[in-house]
């Protein structure tokens, strides 16, 4: 099994006296997060539930892993070396399709808020995705380190094959460094330019007057009314040339701008006649249900082990009775 192999493939950080098989936990962690786990204290639930299922795919002869099998697994692993095995599993995984796509990728920074240690929460992990945005699946990621979320997205698009693709990005990456790395790469870039790029922005406005005032300016517009609002956008694009310097974007050939016109609409729905109390009624009685249910947890596990284990949702089904 494909995934298997690779997980295989990644060290080991604990002691050779270790209870759980390295892959075995990563599979049940694997498997638990694609029925909605997001913590370890749930991934150990859903190993509990599913663990005759678990075994079809691996061992898992020490039983199912403790929340706190989880926790050290995920604090000791290489970082470098689990992105790696990703990597080769999404490349597999996408295949030759994804390798013929000429499409777009966007770079997104995200905090891990609740991941921080104790006393920073101020600084919480920061994790930089490269995302398809066909079809939107994590092409590449990398963790910001000194360097912050600039230096992160530039060790992710690293990691690619960028050729044909168009890399986008908001300001903070409209720098010199990530343009070289993209065109080095083979791709090219769409970039925002706000002030930290005072002297670009400066100029590039400058060049997209000069264009707006030309009648022969070919504009592209579109018009949607989604999300309960109606949206006009204009975009035109024009030729550009940054005047000398050392921090100048590589192969900057162009500025664009997009103007947009936003109405919204009232159109909520008006929630009438016995729809109201008879939903909060049902919430109430599935309330009363899962707290008279003697599992010392928190109802929201209760919940996730019934969605996970037909045996636990009859349970709670029969407790009524």
């Amino acid at each position: 099994m494909l995934i298997l192999d690779v997980l295989d493939e990644i060290p080991d950080p604990r002691r050779c006296n270790a209870v759980h098989d390295l892959t075995d936990v990563l599979f049940t962690a694997f498997a638990a997060m694609l029925c909605g786990a997001v913590h370890c204290t749930e991934m150990a639930f859903f190993a509990e539930s599913r663990l005759e299922l678990l075994r079809q795919f691996v061992p898992l002869e020490a039983g199912a892993p403790s929340h706190d099998t989880f926790s050290r697994v995920f604090a000791a692993l290489d970082p470098t070396a689990f992105t790696a095995s990703f990597q080769r599993l999404m490349a597999v995984f996408g295949g030759q399709a994804r390798a013929d796509l000429r499409g777009q990728v966007a770079i997104d920074g995200k905090s891990l808020r609740r991941a921080y240690q104790k006393g920073r929460a101020h600084m919480p992990p920061l994790v930089v995705t490269v995302f398809d945005c066909e079809t939107f699946m994590s092409l590449s990621q990398a963790v910001a380190g000194a360097g912050g979320e600039a230096e992160a997205a530039i060790a992710a698009l690293r990691l690619l094959s960028l050729k044909g693709r168009t890399v986008t990005g908001d300001a903070l990456h409209c720098h010199k460094r990530l343009t070289q790395t993209v065109r080095q790469g083979g791709g090219h870039y769409v970039l925002a330019v706000k002030g930290n790029q005072s002297k670009l922005a400066k100029e590039a406005a400058a060049a997209l007057d000069k264009a707006a005032a030309n009648p022969r300016t070919a504009i592209a517009e579109t018009q949607g009314d989604d999300h309960d609002r109606d949206e006009l956008r204009r975009c035109f694009v024009t030729p550009f040339r940054q005047s000398p310097g050392k921090n100048n974007l590589e192969g900057l050939i162009a500025v664009a701008r997009i103007e947009s016109w936003r109405t919204v609409g009232d159109k909520t729905r008006n929630r009438k006649n016995n729809g109201p109390a008879n939903l909060a009624a049902l919430r109430r009685l599935t309330l009363n249900v899962l707290r008279a249910e003697p599992s010392n947890i928190p109802l929201s596990h209760k919940r996730l082990k019934a969605r996970w284990a037909s045996d636990d949702l009859l349970r709670l089904i029969t407790h009524m009775q």
